[in-house]
């Protein structure tokens, strides 16, 4: 007779149904794979309306930065040749021809007398500052301008005395009848 002895320890084997492990794992990875799928629409969604902002601001820095270039530079509505014709379209709807007014005043001026400044104010007057080589000067200006028609009244504000060029410089403020509208 034959006897076997085994000294190994029994096992016995269970055996595992893998069928339901197999149905969580690919479930899991088919969730993975889904909400990846949604992630990566959601974030290249967000890319796009980002990249069409930066293109809006883009825009907008470019027009301002054109607007400044052209304040600065070139002949523009913002450079001295407008505002030189914006302020003369002002003056002359306030003024009954002031370039005009301007020659009056000039030539009533005696031959050596320079004016410095010339400024009209909105209550129908003109100041002005002038250099004379006298004071015969400055009175003889002033008696013409006492004579002349768009001159209603005149006021010698300063006379100072420039003894090292031998000049004298009057300030006046003279009250015009040319303001638009009025009667001359």
């Amino acid at each position: 007779m034959n006897v076997s002895i085994d000294l190994l320890p029994q096992s016995k084997s269970i055996r595992i149904n893998r069928y339901p492990l197999i149905l969580v794992a690919g479930i899991a990875v088919l969730g993975i794979t889904i909400y990846s799928i949604f992630s990566y629409i959601n974030v290249k969604s967000s890319i796009k309306s980002l990249e069409e902002a930066i293109v809006l601001e883009t825009q907008y820095k470019d027009q301002l930065q054109t607007e400044y270039t052209n304040r600065i530079t070139g002949i523009t509505e913002y450079n001295f040749v407008d505002k030189y014709t914006k302020t003369n379209n002002l003056m002359s709807n306030i003024y009954k021809n002031p370039t005009e007014l301007q020659d009056n005043v000039y030539k009533l001026l005696t031959t050596n007398a320079k004016v410095k400044t010339y400024t009209y104010d909105n209550n129908g007057n003109l100041l002005i500052t002038a250099n004379f080589p006298s004071k015969t000067d400055v009175a003889i200006f002033v008696n013409r301008l006492f004579f002349a028609e768009f001159v209603t009244d005149v006021e010698v504000n300063t006379i100072l005395v420039d003894k090292e060029q031998e000049l004298y410089e009057s300030q006046f403020t003279i009250t015009l009848v040319s303001l638009e509208g009025e009667q001359q």
